[in-house]
């Protein structure tokens, strides 16, 4: 289930008694600082198919950096450093099942190029790039929502000056962002 910016923008109105119509840049702003503090939260998974006779292939919107790759039978890639594997690329092109993985720019390249159409499973940290929703789980809700007021809160205050609501949602904020990186180191163990 994904969070509704909508939702969060009534909530907050709500919260502040405000008539906000666009806080997308404030609901981003605290999205960038969850994922800053509480690893893991925003990795997901997908598939690429690396075309038969290929050693590359686009990566998913919204990627930002790489944690691992596996074949069909669940198998880890190893990762080499793309120097290497650009090395190996072109010192044999004989196609197999890809068993080296590398990233460069918006690309992932794997080493043999692929003998048939191959499915990879790609493991990544992304960034929340869809229009209404946010893809952060559910129990992020109340940590982006307070981060947010809080935002808001010090906008509306005097320049420099940290005012007593802004500071209250400040702390309910990180009380929600504490219990979410509770949460996912329990995960990680």
């Amino acid at each position: 289930m994904a969070i509704l910016k909508a939702t969060i923008l009534a909530d907050v109105n709500t919260r502040l008694n405000l008539s906000e119509t666009d806080i997308d840049a404030e609901i981003l702003r605290a999205i960038q600082k969850i994922v800053s503090v509480v690893e893991g939260i925003a990795e997901t998974t997908g598939t690429v198919t690396v075309l038969t006779g290929t050693n590359s292939i686009a990566l998913p919107t919204g990627f930002v950096a790489p944690i691992a790759v596996a074949n069909s039978t669940g198998q880890a890639l190893e990762k080499v450093d793309i120097v290497d594997l650009l090395a190996l690329m072109r010192s044999d092109s004989t196609a197999g099942t890809p068993t080296k993985w590398g990233i460069f720019g918006s690309s992932l390249y794997v080493q043999p190029p692929s003998s048939g159409s191959t499915v990879l499973t790609l493991f990544y940290e992304y960034e929340d790039t869809s229009a209404g929703t946010i893809t952060l789980p559910d129990c992020a809700y109340e940590a982006i929502t307070e981060q947010v007021c809080s935002f808001l809160e010090l906008e509306r205050g005097l320049a420099g000056v940290i005012t007593e609501q802004a500071a209250g949602h400040e702390r309910l904020a990180a009380g929600a962002i504490a219990v979410l990186m509770a949460r996912y180191a329990r995960r990680k163990s």
